[in-house]
């Protein structure tokens, strides 16, 4: 039997999904949580195979937690459950150690597929997540970062999620424009582009903003 731990914020689509699943013999919810460290806490006492994880939680971005469970719990699978369905999302969350990615529209037949894929070390992903082309070639120039409200998004270009790393790890501006082969001055105004998106006020809040938030 696959055992699955929920994680998501609204106990109604716990409750719902908890439905969905009812009746499957080969499926057992073995425990819920409404945050990624309640999840943390309850992965110490409660056995998982998978466990389905929302992105847009309060505090923390599910994102955030991907890599720290692949880091804990290697032997278990990450089922991301998303109302996002752009490929960008999707992308960032299999290369951070998801093993799935299904939409929050799925059905019930959907979400049963997944959840025994995932659980047989196989990949799954929501046909859905395609469906919107144009939007996903247009968001494909970014990387899409939830901010800690867990409600809006933040967009960072290439450049900026290039030179945002390498101030986390301690480069200066003359630096970075010499490892980039940029001027200086393209530095300086992306620096302040992210000062400005992330509402900071200087380079320490913002790369703890960005720490807080998976971003770096």
């Amino acid at each position: 039997m696959i055992k699955v731990v929920l994680t998501d914020d609204h106990t109604i689509l716990r409750d719902g999904i908890t439905a969905m699943l009812y009746g499957d013999k080969s499926i057992s919810i073995t425990g819920e949580a409404a945050s990624g460290d309640e999840l943390l806490e309850l992965l110490q006492t409660v056995p998982a195979d998978v466990v389905l994880l929302d992105l847009l939680m309060p505090e923390k971005s599910g994102l955030q937690y991907i890599p720290l469970l692949k880091d804990l719990y290697p032997d278990i699978k990450v089922l991301v459950l998303s109302v996002l369905q752009d490929e960008v999302s999707v992308q960032r969350a299999m290369e951070l150690g998801a093993q799935g990615y299904i939409h929050k529209n799925a059905g019930r037949e959907e979400l049963q597929t997944a959840i025994k894929q995932v659980a047989a070390n196989a990949t799954y992903v929501s046909p859905s997540t395609y469906t919107d082309k144009a939007k996903a070639r247009d968001l494909s120039r970014y990387v899409i970062a939830p901010v800690s409200n867990g409600m809006e998004f933040l967009r960072l270009s290439e450049a900026e999620t290039e030179i945002l790393q390498l101030v986390a790890e301690g480069f200066a501006s003359n630096e970075i424009a010499e490892m980039l082969n940029i001027s200086k001055r393209s530095v300086i105004m992306h620096r302040q582009n992210l000062l400005s998106k992330m509402n900071s006020k200087n380079t320490a809040s913002m790369i703890k903003y960005a720490a807080k938030n998976g971003i770096v």
